[in-house]
């Protein structure tokens, strides 16, 4: 099922992925944080917590649109998307305060943002006049906004995004046409786009994206699982880590995984996939971007 046809039934997405300017943003306010997405039907909230899952803010960002949709952190600032007809990418103060809802206006289903050097990107995954589903960019003061940066022949119905070194990952779940969900990659400047980097059958409903130095780590909506590959793309796992339900949003952070579960939990693991929690975080509302920083 993928992240359009969840949204009809009033259940959210993230991260979704989150970048590496989640893992690299100095500390602010006594930071680093986990922050997630939080979907509650008229009072949708970004949220916040300590690394080991304390000091929980339910609600450090509230009176977001709908189904916000995507989380990153870097510079100082919180920035996420928002997956409706008006969307649009969020950004605050990393303490919460300063908040400004349509910071980049202009597309459409905004599933996933990342932080990148200078820039800042998103997932548009319903088509923006004249473009169709595509990868977006803008400089990370929100000027020199760019809705179809890679353009919806590289990017059909994009979900979560990530920047790692000099490359730009996201899940792509193909107008989930069944068999044709992919983990794709492109330089930073929007260049060699691989439309296949990862594919079937190690892929199923992608949203989340993470990667650090040797592992790229995607979310399998439709399996209940994190995949994992060698950071070419090969020996490729879908079923890397059960974490049951529905993973959306992914992140990275000194040899954790945390995701939404598109429920009231935040999960996390080793990057081994061992030691488990999928209530890492509970009693929330329906979370699905996660970033660390």
């Amino acid at each position: 099922m993928g992240v359009a046809a969840l949204a009809v039934l009033a259940i959210p997405l993230a991260s979704l992925g989150a970048s590496a300017g989640s893992r690299s943003l100095a500390k602010t306010g006594g930071g680093p944080f986990i922050y997630w997405t939080d979907d509650l039907t008229g009072s949708s909230r970004i949220g916040r917590a300590e690394l080991d899952g304390t000091q929980v803010r339910r609600k450090l960002i509230g009176g977001l649109p709908d189904f916000p949709c995507g989380v990153d952190v870097g510079g100082g600032h919180v920035y996420w998307g928002t997956d409706a007809t008006a969307g649009a990418v969020g950004r605050a103060n990393a303490d919460g305060t300063h908040v400004r809802r349509r910071f980049i206006d202009g597309g459409t289903g905004v599933c996933g943002v990342a932080t990148g050097p200078g820039h800042l990107y998103w997932a548009n995954q319903d088509a923006v006049t004249p473009n169709t589903p595509s990868i977006g960019r803008a400089k990370l003061d929100g000027s020199r906004s760019n809705q179809g940066f890679i353009g919806s022949a590289k990017a059909n119905f994009p979900c979560g995004v990530t920047a790692h070194g000099g490359d730009l990952y996201w899940g792509n779940d193909a107008d989930n046409t069944p068999g044709a969900s992919t983990i794709q990659r492109a330089r930073l400047d929007g260049t060699h786009v691989k439309e296949a980097f990862i594919a079937d059958p190690f892929v199923d409903d992608p949203c989340g994206v993470a990667v650090d130095a040797k592992h790229v780590y995607w979310t399998n909506q439709d399996l209940g699982t994190i995949g994992r590959a060698n950071l070419e793309g090969s020996h490729a796992k879908r079923d890397f880590i059960d974490v049951g339900g529905t993973p959306c949003g992914l992140a990275i952070y000194r040899g954790h995984l945390y995701w939404g579960d598109f429920g009231p939990d935040v999960g996390r693991a080793n990057l081994d996939g061992s030691q488990v929690r999928k209530h890492f975080i509970d009693g929330l509302g329906a979370v699905c971007g996660v970033a660390v920083g």
